[in-house]
């Protein structure tokens, strides 16, 4: 595809997003500049699809554009049904976008229904006001009480003859009847202040003037034409106030080019003729001049109402248009578009240079040199500094995906005949870009099904002492050095019993087997579980919850379920920060090297001798009153010396280091030989061949060349505990029974 074609698409479907945002704001709230923003994004689509000749796309957006037009024009009432087809609308346009640059690729038969519907709006005759009626109310009376003797249906035509008129052969009654080709002079007042004493009268001067009132239809400019080839007259023309919405729409429609003048914006929409805006000019600079300095303090749009030429409210129309314009050029200015891949190249590189730092200051710190050390440690920082930036590059806000499912849940709860409503919290925290690419699929799963499974029938909700409208919330926030993602509804939550029975009856669970809450709301991740009676398009047919488990475990995530039966739900996501570059420490078990995320570590500590004999009996120790599990990474890594006989004898050491880690509301104790302190870690991902492999997030390469392995905490204590499971499982089966020692 050509590249500007791909410049097109990218800004399209940027426009789409907005589009569909304000569909739903509108929906909620009519109001002028939403309807206006939606109109201006259909426009723009069309207007870019003209420059590459993508005719289908032309063509189609057209149908829509005349459809928002008269919406605009209060032409068609805004309902519920309307917003769904124009979301329909808009998201068959994303189709034709994506079926570039063939454009022929498409659902013909979804388009002719579009189109059909879309012109049963159109031909219906239910003309009605859809803006707040109250706000057009106060806009006229407004408009009213301005400072102006023509009423709002005609134009008011301020005449001047100059006093060579008469000898250029003028005749003022050819001037009325070209107006009157115009349209209808509904009245002209005779001015007579300039006629002189007869004393001093010439009769082949003029010294008329006339104040004309004017309906017509037509563009100022040709009203203008009639006096132009006219020496020595000065007229103004001062336009309807009911043509004030049409100045506006064109003023909206202009080009946003660069330092686009007040002048030119008047000009340019026909509210202001060429002859004014150089009387207006001339007039501007001899005030200037006139001003000590000569500073520019008169400003145009004052003079244009002072002088009745424009009307106040098609100034400020303009002097918005400008501001617009302005304020999109800055932000152009401070935005910059970057392909992803390259940006994906450049973490790879500063992940590059981390690794080579690091191996440069072990190198320096072979060498008494302080000049050295002191460059070593400058080059470090700035590396450091580079590396959050770029990092930061690939942060952006989860509210851009939080956003979409305002849509899914308005079209979802439509289907199921529900009032829902999405509240979002934390749109601004900002995620790994390709976190939050992965993230979405899964978190689209688990609000379809808060909307399917969770939320009850509005009469149901009324009969339970709810509210009819059913409330989920997402929301997103750092803690702990993760960002949580929550997903909360106020529904009939999870029955630990209904979920067991179900079970047992598709054979995931044993009839008894012996489980805890927790362990039984996690049962809607096992693949092939679904509570839903009927398979719908929505839900029911048991697939979708698992996929979501293993997407977020493969994030290097974790996912918990809390309920309570009649109050709702809440599935809480915990994710890292980011997939490229951490801070990790460094730890050495028996000789072999790993790091450990450093957001997730509380504290180290040191065990004394007491401690030690507590953490052989029990595997786990009192840690200032609290009592902290302990997982040996010696033994789970299989990492114990080869004279060891047994689990007790290998921890009888006179020192040994916990690292307390901690994720979400759990802690544990990660007992290790050697702590090696702080080290920034470039995350690679394991090959296919560790496919399967627990416990671990990737490799990283240290600045010795070794190889250490990154531990996956939350993946890792998973693990631990299964593997537990597990074993005391095949002891209760061999001895029939736990021995006590082990409770």
């Amino acid at each position: 595809m050509d590249e500007n074609v791909q410049i097109f698409v990218s800004e399209a479907e940027e426009l789409l997003v907005e589009m569909e945002d304000a569909l739903l704001e509108l929906e909620e709230r009519q109001d002028d500049e939403i309807l206006n923003l939606i109109f201006r994004a259909a426009h723009t689509i069309k207007g870019s699809a003209g420059l590459f000749g993508f005719e289908h796309i032309i063509g189609f957006t057209h149908v829509v554009e005349n459809i928002l037009d008269d919406m605009r024009n209060c032409l068609i009432p805004i309902t519920s049904e309307l917003i769904t087809i124009l979301m329909r609308s808009k998201d068959h346009i994303g189709k034709l976008i994506e079926a570039l640059p063939e454009e022929d690729n498409f659902d013909a038969e979804e388009e002719k229904e579009i189109l059909d519907i879309l012109s049963v709006f159109k031909n219906a005759d239910t003309a009605a006001p859809s803006i707040d009626t109250k706000a057009n109310n106060d806009e006229n009376s407004a408009d009213e009480s301005a400072e102006d003797s023509a009423d709002s249906d005609h134009y008011h035509i301020s005449l001047r003859l100059g006093i060579d008129t008469y000898r250029q052969g003028f005749d003022p009654a050819a001037m009325f009847k070209q107006l009157a080709e115009l349209g209808t002079v509904k009245e002209a007042i005779l001015i007579e202040s300039a006629i002189p004493q007869l004393s001093d009268l010439d009769s082949e001067s003029c010294y008329m003037g006339w104040e004309i009132a004017l309906k017509s239809n037509a563009e100022k400019e040709f009203i203008g034409e009639i006096f132009e080839f006219l020496d020595g007259v000065v007229y103004t023309i001062l336009p309807p106030k009911s043509r004030f919405s049409d100045y506006k729409h064109l003023i909206e429609q202009l080009p946003e080019e660069d330092d686009l003048a007040l002048g030119q914006i008047l000009l340019q929409t026909g509210s202001l003729t060429e002859e004014e805006l150089q009387l207006i000019l001339q007039q501007q600079s001899e005030q200037q001049q006139a001003e000590e300095g000569g500073e520019g303090t008169v400003l145009t749009g004052d003079l244009l109402v002072q002088n009745k030429m424009v009307q106040k409210e098609v100034v400020e129309e303009a002097l918005e248009k400008q501001k617009k314009v302005k304020t999109k050029k800055q932000q152009a200015m401070s935005f910059v578009k970057v392909d992803s891949a390259k940006l994906d190249k450049l973490v790879n590189l500063v992940g590059e240079l981390v690794i080579n730092g690091a191996k440069m200051s072990q190198i320096s710190e072979r060498f008494d040199d302080d000049d050295l050390a002191e460059t070593m440690e400058s080059m470090m920082m700035s590396l450091e500094e580079m590396r959050e930036t770029a990092l930061g590059l690939r942060m952006i806000p989860i509210g851009s995906t939080f956003n979409r499912f305002h849509r899914v849940v308005r079209d979802t709860s439509k289907d199921l005949n529900k009032e829902i409503r999405l509240e979002i919290y934390g749109a601004e925290t900002e995620l790994d870009k390709t976190v939050i690419e992965k993230i979405a699929d899964p978190l689209m799963h688990l609000v379809r099904n808060s909307l399917d499974h969770g939320i009850e029938m509005p009469d149901e909700r009324v009969r339970l002492g709810k509210q009819k409208e059913g409330l989920i919330k997402l929301n997103a926030h750092h803690e702990a050095g993760m960002i949580v993602i929550e997903i909360n509804d106020d529904g009939k939550g999870l029955d630990p019993d209904k979920l067991l029975n179900k079970a047992i009856e598709k054979g995931i669970v044993k009839e008894n087997q012996k489980l805890t809450q927790h362990e039984i709301y996690n049962l809607i991740f096992e693949a092939g579980f679904s509570m839903a009676k009927e398979i719908s398009n929505i839900s029911g047919r048991g697939v979708g919850m698992d996929v979501v488990r293993r997407n977020i475990e493969a994030l290097r995530g974790n996912i918990q379920i809390a309920s309570e039966s009649g109050v709702g739900t809440t599935i809480n996501i915990q994710l890292p920060l980011t997939l490229a570059i951490i801070d990790g420490f460094h730890i050495s078990v028996n000789q072999e090297d790993f790091i450990i995320p450093l957001d997730m570590i509380q504290e180290c500590v040191t065990l004394t001798k007491a401690q030690i004999e507590e953490a052989s009996m029990h595997n786990y120790i009192t840690l200032r009153d609290e009592v902290l599990p302990l997982i040996q990474l010696k033994r789970y890594f299989n990492l114990e010396d080869n004279d060891t006989t047994g689990y007790s004898e290998s921890r009888n050491i006179q020192h040994e280091n916990v690292v307390v880690v901690q994720f979400g509301k759990n802690k544990v104790g990660l007992t290790v030989d050697i702590l090696l302190g702080e080290t920034q870690a470039v995350i690679k991902p394991m090959g296919r061949i560790f496919k399967g492999l627990n416990g671990f997030a990737g490799f990283t390469i240290l600045g010795s060349g070794h190889v250490a392995l990154v531990i996956d905490v939350p993946g890792l204590v998973k693990d631990v505990v299964s593997n537990e499971k597990k074993y005391f499982s095949k002891m209760e089966k061999k001895v029939g029974h736990i021995p006590s020692h082990f409770h």
